[in-house]
Order: structure tokens, then C-alpha cells, then sequence
């Protein structure tokens, strides 16, 4: 790191002193910035919209499984943040698109497959995409949802 990189650094630690702080390239910033963020922001709030506006939060809170209440609870919390700072960094960040664009596509193959009543072809991509993880990883995701449900539920 550069001295003013350095410099950069410890001032964002005085400034935010609970903050992980991780150096990243200029080059690379708005676009990992869409990924970590923007693409979690439009994820949870179209999630939030469609389970707002289908059956009701209070509905799907009571027949939602660990997952899907799991996945209501980040949409909330996403919901919960200052509208005005996620559209800086959503609307004004080019590469917000290409990640919205990037699930678009994914969520298109998805409807073909459920369209044709392709279970094979579901079961494959289904696969495909588990296979982008370690088996591990998956299972102890797994468990950190049940673990964050029963922290929830204290």
C-alpha cells in the first residue's frame, strides 16, 4: 500500500472504528460495490414488494419456512436502511445495471424451465449452480440459517 493509501485508511478507522476495512483498486470499486450491495438492495426489494404485495407480510410469516423467513428478515432489514444513500450508490453506480442485468438473465432461465415443466432441466441448474460452492459451504449455510431463526426467535 501506498503512503497515502495508508494515510487513507486510518483515517477511515477513525472515522469508522468498528469498521472491516478492506483496500480495494479504483478500477475495480464500483463494480464490487454493485455486486456486495446493489444487487443485495434490488434482490430485497423486489423480494419485499412481491411478498408485500401477494399474500401479505403477516401471512407469509406464518406459513414461511427458515429460508424464506430468513429471506424476508434481509429484505426488511434492507427496507430498514435510508432510501436516499441506497439510490447513491444503486442509481449513480454503472455496474448496478450489469448485476441486474446478469439476475434478470438468470431468473429467465428459471422461468423457461418452470414455463415447460422441465424438472430434469430445473435439477441441472439446480445442480450447476450448488456446484459454484463447496459442499460445505452449503451445508453449514444451512445451518446458520436455522441458528439465525432460533436467534430471531428469542
Amino acid at each position: 500500500l501506498t503512503t497515502e493509501k495508508l494515510e487513507s485508511l486510518r483515517l477511515a478507522k477513525r472515522v469508522f472504528p468498528d469498521a472491516r476495512l478492506i483496500p480495494v483498486e479504483p478500477q475495480s470499486h464500483d463494480r464490487e460495490v454493485a455486486l456486495v450491495l446493489s444487487l443485495t438492495h434490488l434482490v430485497g426489494m423486489a423480494y419485499g414488494a412481491v411478498v408485500g404485495k401477494r399474500e401479505g407480510i403477516a401471512r407469509f410469516k406464518e406459513l414461511a419456512s427458515p429460508s424464506s423467513l430468513l429471506q424476508l428478515t434481509v429484505a426488511e432489514s434492507i427496507l430498514a436502511q435510508d432510501p436516499s444513500l441506497c439510490s447513491y450508490m444503486d442509481v449513480e453506480n454503472p455496474s448496478s445495471l450489469d448485476f441486474l442485468h446478469a439476475f434478470q438473465k438468470e431468473l429467465g432461465t428459471l422461468e423457461e424451465l418452470l414455463s415447460r415443466h422441465d424438472r430434469g432441466g430445473f435439477e441441472e441448474k439446480f445442480k450447476a449452480t450448488a456446484g459454484l460452492y463447496s459442499r460445505g459451504e452449503t451445508a453449514m449455510a444451512t445451518e446458520k440459517v436455522y441458528r439465525a431463526i432460533e436467534a430471531n426467535r428469542e
